[in-house]
């Protein structure tokens, strides 16, 4: 894990920001976890909920249970999931495919900035030329990571590429 994730919950965050440390101890973790097989990423998802906690805390004192975590498999259901959490005040971060199309693609998240209808500005401490500036929720899609992780039942974040919180 990057720290491409909470750089683009951050920027979407008007007026709350991170200090340094979030990004070191979430970059630690994630070089951690990705170590891990899928058993063992399986048993420490508890721990994994308590990094995305620390996370979302210092952006208005968001708690765990106000993220909303969900998994589109393609653009119809990319489509109507971001405008279902758009509408309802919240900021979403997907994740998309990071380089070159390979065996074992690395996930890499960005912010969805709305500018109209189905076409966002994607934001993240990278932004791949294809998607930079405002781009459709097809663009979107046709970058967008499924992972291969069955879901774990309670768990929607394990296997989520779309991750929301409430604008505050």
């Amino acid at each position: 894990m990057s720290t491409c994730f909470p750089a683009a919950l951050e920027q979407m965050a008007e007026g709350y920001g991170y200090k340094p440390h979030l990004y070191e101890e979430y970059s630690a973790f994630g070089e951690w976890y990705n170590e891990l097989s899928e058993k063992d990423r399986r048993s420490y998802i508890d721990y994994y909920e308590d990094v995305i906690e620390n996370l979302v805390q210092p952006l208005g004192g968001l708690a765990f249970q106000n993220v909303v975590f969900k998994r589109a498999l393609n653009i119809p259901a990319l489509t109507r999931i971001t405008r279902e959490l758009i509408s309802a005040g919240y900021s979403v971060v997907v994740d998309i495919s990071y380089g070159a199309p390979a065996k074992d693609p690395i996930p890499h998240g960005v912010g969805l900035i709305p500018v109209q209808k189905d076409y966002f500005t994607p934001v993240s401490t990278h932004v791949p030329r294809a998607l930079q500036g405002v781009v459709s929720v097809e663009d979107i899609a046709n970058r967008m990571l499924v992972s291969s992780d069955p879901p774990i039942p309670g768990h929607p974040m394990y296997s989520a590429n779309l991750t929301a919180v409430p604008i505050v």
